[in-house]
């Protein structure tokens, strides 16, 4: 394997680091897949203090983005791995 690929491995084993996947949430964020498949995957959803509330007078096209309890739909498939870590995989269909 090439040096770039040795130091990555390097880094994955002596810090956790995974350069797959997106980190865990920040502070104060909460990340969750609604309707995982079989594989775990599914849409992800967030909510955190500075989110987008809602569409100015269009009730409408703040349904299709904000579900019931408050989380933002966002649009891309992923999963949370083991270690709370997000992966983005595809964007969903709707």
């Amino acid at each position: 394997p090439n040096a770039r690929l040795q130091r990555r491995r390097r880094q994955r084993a002596e810090h956790g680091l995974d350069f797959d996947s997106s980190g865990t949430p920040f502070d104060n964020t909460e990340i969750r897949i609604a309707a995982p498949d079989e594989h775990g995957v599914g849409e992800i959803e967030t909510r955190h203090p500075g989110m987008f509330k809602g569409s100015y007078k269009e009730a409408e096209a703040s349904a299709a983005v904000l579900t019931a309890d408050g989380w933002m739909r966002t649009g891309d498939a992923g999963f949370i791995d083991g270690h709370g870590r997000l992966t983005v995989i595809d964007r969903v269909d709707r």
